[in-house]
C-alpha cells in the first residue's frame, strides 16, 4: 500500500500527510510537500515531527524566515537537543534582530567551548570572522572559547584549530567539516595526522574517506591516497585497479614514463565494465597531470558507456583546448554515432567537417541540406553557408547568415563564419561586429587563419 493510499484511508492521521511530506522532500518535490504538511491538522503542527519535515522545506525552497522560525520552534520543544539547540542558533546568528544574534552567537559560543558540537559550532563562528579581519579576529574569538590550557599568551587561528581537534569522539561528518576547513587554510597534512588518530569507524566513515582523499591529493601523499581510494573514497572500484594505477605511479618516478603507460594501460583494460573505476582513473591522471593517460581513459569510458555525456564533452574539450582540430573531428564523429539524434552534437560534427582542409563530401551535403530545414541551429547555417562558400556559392550562404544573423551573434564560432564572408562580401562595419564576438583564446588553427584573413582584407590585421 503506498503513501498515498494511506492518507485516502486514513485522512486525519497526521503521520501519513508528514510521512508523504518527508517522501515528497527526498524525492524533491516541494509543492507535494507543501500540499502534505498543509493537511496536518493545528495540534499536529506544534510537534517536532511537523517542525523538522517543516524546516527542511524551508531548507529545500531557500525561505529563510520559514526555516528560523521552525527550528526556533524545534528548539524550545527539545531543549536537551544540542543538534537542534545548533541548527536554531546556526540561524539565528545571521538575524536582523539584534537580540536574537546576541542570544544565536551566545548558544554558539557555549556549544563550541566543550560537547560533541564543538567542531561544527566553532566553525560556524568562524564563518563569521570576515576574511580581512586577520589574526586579530581569531585571536578576539579564541580568547572567547579556549580553556585556560588553550589561551594562554596570544592565542589565534593555531589553538582554534588545535580545540577542534581535541573534540572527543566528533561525528563524522563533524570531523570531515574540520578536515576541510584546515585544507583550505593550508593545513592538509595536519588534517592528514589528525585522521591518523581519530578511531578507526571514524576513520573508515564516507564523509572523512572523501576528505582524507583530498588532504592526500593536496600534499601529494600517494600512500595515503591509494589506502583511502581502496576503502572506496572515490566510489566502489574494481578489485585490483588502484594498486595498479598507484603502481604506474612508482614506475613513473622510479623507471620511465613509458613503462608507467604500460601498467596504466592494464589498469584502463581491467576498469573496462566498471564506469566508477574509470571515474577514478581519469581524476588520478588530471591529478598527475598525464594528458596521454587521461585521454586513453576517457575514450575506453566513452566505448564502454556511450551513453555518457560527460565524458564526450570532456574529450571534446581536451581536443579544443590543445588546438587539436583533426582530435575534435575525431571526437564529434564519434560522438554523432553514439548520440545521433543530438541536434549540437550533429552540427558540431558538420561543422567541423567544412571547417577542415580534408573535408568529406558526405559532410559538405549533409551540412548543405541542413538550409532546408526551418529550425536549422546557427551552427548548422554557418557550416552550410560556409560549406556553398567553397563551392563558389558564397552569396547564398551569406544570404542564408542574413536570416539567422541575430541568433548567429549569440554563437561565437558561427558568428566568426559570418564575419568572414561578411569581409569577403565587403560589408565592413557588419564585418567588423561579428568578427570581435569570435573565440579568440579557444580558435582552432583553422579558424585562426579565416580571422587573420579576413582581418587583413579589412586591415584590422595587428
Amino acid at each position: 500500500m503506498t503513501l498515498h493510499e494511506l492518507v485516502e484511508l486514513e485522512p486525519g492521521n497526521d503521520a501519513n500527510f508528514l510521512g508523504l511530506a518527508g517522501v515528497a522532500l527526498r524525492l524533491r518535490e516541494s509543492g507535494a510537500a507543501q500540499r502534505a504538511l498543509a493537511d496536518v491538522s493545528a495540534a499536529g503542527r506544534l510537534t517536532a515531527p511537523y517542525l523538522r519535515v517543516a524546516a527542511g522545506l524551508a531548507l529545500s525552497t531557500g525561505n529563510q524566515p520559514a526555516l528560523a522560525k521552525s527550528l526556533a520552534a524545534l528548539a524550545q520543544l527539545e531543549p536537551d537537543n544540542l543538534r537542534t539547540q545548533f541548527n536554531a542558533a546556526a540561524v539565528q546568528v545571521f538575524s536582523r534582530d539584534p537580540s536574537q544574534l546576541v542570544a544565536a552567537r551566545a548558544k554558539l559560543e557555549e556549544l563550541a567551548r566543550h560537547g560533541p558540537l564543538r567542531i561544527r559550532a566553532t566553525l560556524q563562528l568562524l564563518q563569521l570572522v570576515p576574511p580581512s579581519a586577520g589574526q586579530t579576529a581569531y585571536a578576539t574569538l579564541a580568547s572567547r572559547l579556549l580553556p585556560d590550557s588553550l589561551n594562554a599568551g596570544q592565542p589565534g587561528f593555531s589553538e582554534l584549530a588545535q580545540h577542534m581537534e581535541a573534540a572527543p569522539q566528533p561525528e563524522p561528518i563533524d570531523a570531515s567539516e574540520l578536515v576541510y576547513w584546515l585544507a583550505a587554510h593550508g593545513r592538509a597534512a595536519e588534517a592528514l595526522r589528525w585522521i591518523a588518530r581519530l578511531d578507526a569507524d571514524t576513520r573508515a566513515s564516507d564523509p572523512v574517506l572523501v576528505a582524507c582523499a583530498l588532504c592526500a591529493a593536496l600534499v601529494r601523499d600517494w600512500p595515503a591516497l591509494s589506502s583511502a581510494l581502496q576503502a572506496g573514497a572515490w566510489g566502489p572500484t574494481t578489485k585490483g585497479v588502484v594498486e595498479l594505477a598507484f603502481g604506474a605511479r612508482a614506475q613513473h618516478d622510479q623507471v620511465s614514463f613509458e613503462r608507467a603507460l604500460e601498467t596504466w594501460d592494464d589498469a584502463v583494460t581491467l576498469s573496462a565494465k566498471s564506469l566508477e573505476s574509470l571515474r577514478m582513473l581519469e581524476k588520478l591522471a588530471s591529478l598527475w597531470t598525464w594528458p596521454a593517460a587521461r585521454e586513453n581513459v576517457l575514450w575506453q569510458t566513452a566505448r564502454s558507456f556511450p551513453h555518457e555525456q560527460t565524458v564526450w564533452r570532456m574529450l571534446a574539450i581536451a581536443a579544443e583546448s590543445a588546438g587539436d582540430s583533426g582530435k575534435l573531428a575525431t571526437v564529434f564523429t564519434a560522438w554523432a554515432a553514439a548520440w545521433p539524434d543530438d541536434r549540437y552534437v550533429r552540427s558540431s560534427r558538420e561543422f567541423l567537417g567544412v571547417l577542415r582542409e580534408d573535408t568529406d563530401p558526405v559532410l559538405v551535403r549533409e551540412a548543405i541540406a541542413a538550409l532546408g530545414r526551418p529550425d536549422a541551429l546557427p551552427e548548422e547555417v554557418a557550416a552550410a553557408a560556409w560549406a556553398l562558400s567553397r563551392e563558389g556559392r558564397a552569396p547564398e550562404g551569406l544570404a542564408a547568415l542574413d536570416k539567422v544573423a541575430e541568433q548567429t551573434a549569440q554563437r561565437p564560432r558561427a558568428a566568426l563564419i559570418y564575419g568572414v564572408l561578411l569581409a569577403d562580401a565587403g560589408r565592413v562595419a557588419e564585418s567588423k561586429r561579428f568578427l570581435a564576438l569570435a573565440p579568440s583564446e579557444r580558435l582552432l588553427p583553422e579558424e585562426r587563419a579565416l580571422l587573420t584573413r579576413a582581418k587583413a582584407k579589412l586591415d584590422l590585421a595587428p
